[in-house]
């Protein structure tokens, strides 16, 4: 139903309750409603407890996108993330896409004559609008040229070595990286660190934070695609935002977490959600 974008009354079309007897004849099909107020929100939920699992202690990444259109169709936030693991296997998810509430505002102060006028009274000079404070301080001007008082030697966070120790290691490893061979501009960089980070086990840590940043914002723009797809379905494009949030959340990971069946039915602590018409 999710990859075909069907409606949800889908569910309880005479075809599909009559196959699924077929299938399942002790079983019995629930109707459209626990699909939409159980099991999408449950399913959601699952994905991103996975997703938290498969980043786990790793360096990741954070994006963040904006889309609109000129519908009634809510602009939507998305939140993806990027990892790399210590096998530098990279992993990019879909970890939300949140409706953006539509603000109107005016841009033209015509229809404020009031505040213009306030504002045109010469008694209401720049100098009204300071504060004490800014009228007490002084200038101060710093030059941020000038090297830093020196602190003493901490750990650092990378790898819990003091400072000194782990630059040597750094300018060692930098100098073995920098005499490799360089890799070939169409090869797989993932690759290469997998067969060679054993040489460098400081800049492979460096490494893994470096190339878990995306390049570009393909991730967002396919999620994006898919919003597109969805409202442009005259069938479910009277979604609410918080329900196409579930289902992109959905769509975005269906291929990279695995998904056990749904197989609890209590309904008890189930998450509300607005009420759709498809």
């Amino acid at each position: 139903m999710i990859r075909q974008n069907c409606s949800f009354l889908f569910i309880e079309s005479p075809e599909l309750k009559k196959l699924f007897k077929l299938a399942y004849p002790k079983l019995e099909l629930r109707g459209h409603q626990h699909f939409r107020k159980n099991v999408i929100p449950k399913m959601a939920l699952n994905i991103r407890k996975k997703i938290t699992q498969r980043v786990g202690n790793d360096y990741y990444a954070i994006t963040s996108d904006g889309w609109s259109q000129i519908t009634k169709s809510p602009a939507l936030l998305s939140i993806t993330i990027h990892h790399v693991n210590s096998n530098f296997e990279r992993g990019d998810f879909v970890l939300d896409a949140i409706p953006i509430e539509s603000i109107a505002f005016i841009f033209d102060n015509e229809p404020n004559p009031e505040v213009v006028a306030d504002l045109s009274i010469p008694e209401l000079q720049d100098n009204e609008f300071e504060d004490d404070e800014s009228r007490g301080s002084e200038s101060i001007s710093y030059n941020i040229w000038s090297p830093g008082p020196k602190s003493p030697s901490v750990p650092l966070a990378i790898s819990g070595e003091i400072e000194s120790d782990l630059t040597s290691k750094i300018e060692v490893e930098l100098a073995q990286y920098k005499a490799e061979k360089r890799i070939d501009i169409d090869g797989d960089i993932f690759l290469w660190w997998r067969q060679n980070g054993c040489k460098f086990n400081t800049l492979t840590r460096i490494a893994q934070m470096l190339h878990c940043i995306p390049s570009t914002s393909v991730s967002s723009e396919r999620l994006f695609s898919k919003a597109g797809i969805i409202y442009s379905n005259d069938l479910r494009n009277r979604l609410s935002g918080k329900m196409v949030q579930k289902i992109l959340i959905i769509k975005g990971n269906l291929n990279k977490v695995e998904l056990a069946p749904l197989i609890d039915n209590e309904e008890e602590d189930v998450e509300e959600i607005d009420s759709d018409d498809e």
